[in-house]
Order: structure tokens, then C-alpha cells, then sequence
């Protein structure tokens, strides 16, 4: 009849120093010279001493292990691919919808020019140029929603995502445009709103004049050459920029000193892929970056990764950012 055997104070302390290899500790825990260090004082010591050392080595291990997996960062979705047919829509003030197939519409043209009221929507990966029924234009980046309406002597428009206007002078009919709870009044000038959900709002003024305001912020007058930035604590950051127009409109992507995160957002928006940031904190880098959109998105990540200081691997329709 077999016994159990009991096992030896090296084995105990063995099986000890894999469950802290288990928990991945042993990088910074130093369980060799440790267990060394036991064997010299401890050889003689009665075997519940041991067992104590097992006890309290499984401790660490598991208290360590407990802090790696809090401190690990967790990661974050910045993106989700659409699914299904994406199509740019056009929707009159009674309802009726239509599927806009060119890369221009014009509503100021027959059969269009005496509706009152319209909603047009641009899917991920596509873009387009739009002339109003009063004749300005508007250039619609991939998933943006523009609403526009001549009403009450005003020629009014909501703006979701990101579009550049260039508006037509009626100083009878001013033109409004609202996103995000920001109000725009023009009379006749050149600007771009960005303004997509979950990333830094920038109005960028070409020619003219605008003035902002909103429920946090008083009158702003902007001036030619600004781009104002409405930052996460309500605050406005005015800086200079460029007069020209937005090289989104010329078929780039472009981006000057801005976070990592609206740029990933902008290729997972024009590329229909998800994107999915391993730590946050490596999105909040600032970057300048440009690329014509046809370019295919393998190159483009290759040209992103040169730059250093993060990682971006793709697996499927997803990419990951490290």
C-alpha cells in the first residue's frame, strides 16, 4: 500500500517560485537568490517554516499579480467600422428620400430650388460637394449630416462631422450654422467646422467674419487666418493658421498638431475599419501628418509608424495602436 510522499522544503520552495512565474513576477521578484537565500538560513529550521515561506512567497505572487492586471491599461475603441451599403442620401422636407450617386448635388437647380428645407447625409469613405438652393457651397467630409432650411429671414443649417462652407453675401438672409451647441453667424465668408462626436471641435476661418457664441462662451468674433479650438474644459484656444483651403477637400488627409486620436478616427471614418487603442494615454500624442486618401491604408500605416513613438498593427478590420 502506497504512502503519500511528503514533499522536501527545496520542493515546496520550487513549486513557490513557479506560481510567482505563473503571476509573471519573477522580472522584478528575485525568487532565485531568494530561494538561495532561505536554503542557507532556514536548511535546519522545522518544516512548517516552509510551508509559511510558500505561504507568503503565493502571497506576494498573487498581490503582485492583482497590481500588474490594475495598472495594466485597458483598451479603448476609438472607432467602429459601419456596416452594410453606404450610401450619401438626400431627404426633403416631406420625407421623401433619394440616393445621391455623383460627387456633386445642386439644389439650386430645377426641381430642387423651390424646396424649403433639406437633410443630406454622407456615409464613411465618401465625401460630397453640395450647392445650396441660395447658391453657397459646401464641401461634406465621409460621415457628416447637414441640415439646411430658409426660414424667418434666415438661411439656417445644423451641421454634424465636418464640412467647408463658402456662403454665398445676403446680408437680408444671414447665414447660421449650429453644431454642438455652437452658433456661427455669417453674412458672406470661407470656413471649415470639424466637429464630430467625442473629438476637439475646430472652426477654421478663411475670409470674412464669424461670430461665435454658445451656452458657455459670450460673443467671439473670429477673424481671417484663426482657428478656434472649444477644449474639453469649456475654454477656447484661438491660434493663427493658414488661409487656404482644407486639403480634406482636395483629396488628403491632413492634419497639423493635433492629437493622434482625431487622426486614427479620421482613418477608421474614411477606411470603414475599427480602431482600437491598446493605452489611451499614446493617443494624446500631437502629430502633423499628411497623405492623399488614395493611397491604401497598409502604406499610409506604414508611413504612421515611422514616425515613432507608437505602434499600429492591423488584424482584419481592426487596428490596434500601441
Amino acid at each position: 500500500m502506497s504512502t503519500k510522499r511528503e514533499l522536501s522544503d527545496d520542493e515546496l520552495l520550487r513549486k513557490a517560485g513557479e506560481a510567482c512565474a505563473r503571476q509573471e513576477t519573477e522580472r522584478l521578484f528575485p525568487a532565485d537568490e531568494a530561494w538561495r537565500q532561505f536554503e542557507r538560513r532556514h536548511r535546519r529550521k522545522k518544516r512548517y517554516g516552509a510551508w509559511a515561506a510558500v505561504a507568503a512567497v503565493l502571497v506576494l505572487a498573487l498581490v503582485y499579480g492583482g497590481y500588474r492586471m490594475a495598472q495594466e491599461p485597458k483598451p479603448v475603441p476609438l472607432f467602429t467600422a459601419a456596416t452594410g451599403e453606404q450610401q450619401i442620401w438626400l431627404e426633403s422636407a416631406s420625407g421623401e428620400r433619394e440616393a445621391v450617386t455623383d460627387s456633386l448635388l445642386c439644389l439650386n437647380a430645377p426641381g430642387y430650388r423651390d424646396g424649403t428645407a433639406y437633410r443630406i447625409e454622407t456615409p464613411v469613405g465618401k465625401g460630397l460637394r453640395v450647392v445650396l438652393p441660395d447658391s453657397s457651397i459646401v464641401a461634406m467630409n465621409a460621415q457628416s449630416r447637414l441640415t439646411y432650411a430658409a426660414e424667418r429671414g434666415q438661411r439656417r443649417v445644423t451641421l454634424s462631422g465636418e464640412a467647408y462652407f463658402e456662403v454665398r453675401r445676403d446680408e437680408a438672409h444671414p447665414f447660421v450654422v449650429e453644431t454642438n451647441g455652437v452658433r456661427a453667424q455669417v453674412l458672406g465668408t470661407a470656413f471649415n467646422i470639424r466637429s464630430y462626436a467625442k473629438e476637439q471641435m475646430h472652426i477654421t476661418l478663411l475670409s470674412g467674419s464669424l461670430a461665435l457664441e454658445s451656452e458657455q462662451h459670450k460673443r467671439q468674433i473670429m477673424h481671417p487666418g484663426e482657428d478656434v479650438s472649444f477644449l474639453q474644459d469649456g475654454l477656447l484656444l484661438i491660434r493663427q493658421t493658414e488661409r487656404e483651403k482644407p486639403l480634406w477637400t482636395a483629396g488628403y488627409i491632413a492634419f497639423d498638431d493635433v492629437p493622434l486620436y482625431d487622426l486614427m478616427c479620421e482613418l477608421g471614418r474614411w477606411y470603414n475599419i475599427n480602431v482600437v487603442a491598446q493605452d489611451a494615454e499614446v493617443t494624446r500624442r500631437r502629430i502633423h501628418f499628411k497623405c492623399r486618401r488614395d493611397q491604401s491604408l497598409d502604406r499610409l500605416l506604414e508611413i504612421l509608424n515611422a514616425l515613432g513613438g507608437f505602434h499600429i498593427t492591423r488584424k482584419e478590420n481592426t487596428l490596434f495602436i500601441q
